[in-house]
């Protein structure tokens, strides 16, 4: 185990209440992929309907991710009592590293549901310096959030690259 046993305790805390941006994002894929597809199938245009959906997506995470940045202390407190106190510390870089990844996730689905997996040449070799990475720095939750946060925001970049390269071609 990386973390000592309170520590890793801490770190689980955090990670749960972070996930819990995923109640969000689940309408969001839900609704993405039969849109997706069909604007494929009629040859049509994807990117304002994906910006339109990550938009709203990213707005409504907004309410939460405040709330967690400004008084993730006292959630942690409220919901899991004192000795879980130093997860508060925790919770905004997870949470914002979580949004980031059901953000690319859900242009993940984007390009899968029109057959374009291109973004998979990028996007899988930056999970594998993500599992890399915390082999290598994981000698204290923050460190493991860092590193984590990180590497999810080169997540987002990674499944959008296709899409600024195919408008730079043009």
């Amino acid at each position: 185990c990386f973390l000592e046993a309170p520590e890793a305790g801490q770190y689980g805390a955090a990670f749960t209440l972070a996930r819990t941006l995923g109640v969000l994002v689940t309408p969001f894929g839900i609704l993405l992929l039969p849109l997706m597809t069909d604007l494929a199938e009629q040859g049509r245009r994807a990117g304002r309907m994906l910006a339109r959906i990550c938009g709203i997506f990213l707005a409504l995470s907004a309410g939460p991710i405040l709330v967690f940045w400004l008084w993730s202390d006292h959630i942690v407190v409220w919901l899991y009592g004192s000795d879980f106190g130093a997860a508060g510390r925790l919770l905004p870089g997870l949470a914002v590293a979580r949004l980031a990844s059901y953000l690319a996730g859900l242009v993940a689905m984007a390009h899968a549901a029109r057959n374009d997996f291109r973004f998979l040449w990028i996007y899988l070799p930056v999970l594998a310096v993500e599992a890399l990475a915390l082999c290598v720095w994981h000698d204290s939750s923050a460190t493991v959030v860092t590193v984590v946060f990180v590497v999810q925001l080169f997540t987002v970049f990674a499944v959008f690259a296709p899409q600024l390269v195919r408008r730079s071609s043009r």
